[in-house]
């Protein structure tokens, strides 16, 4: 969704924009270059709790894998 179209796209000076986050970089360098509300629909996925998992989901599900094994299988992973 970040990067596809998916996450919306819009036309700005003559070219297409695709992605929100390129939607939103866009409009952070040129501002009043890209409709509000268009910015509005296409940032709506940014801001709804993706970061946090895209940073803590990884780290935290190799965490999990880690401290899973049982105790007979420990001498494996060292």
């Amino acid at each position: 969704m970040r990067f596809t179209p998916i996450g919306g796209m819009a036309i700005a000076d003559g070219q297409t924009i695709v992605g929100a986050l390129n939607i939103f970089n866009t409009s952070l360098t040129h501002p009043g270059l890209i409709p509000d509300d268009t910015l509005r629909t296409a940032t709506q996925f940014l801001a709804q709790g993706e970061i946090p998992v895209m940073m803590f989901g990884l780290p935290a599900a190799a965490l999990a894998i880690y401290h899973t094994p049982r105790p007979e299988q420990t001498n494996a992973l060292r």
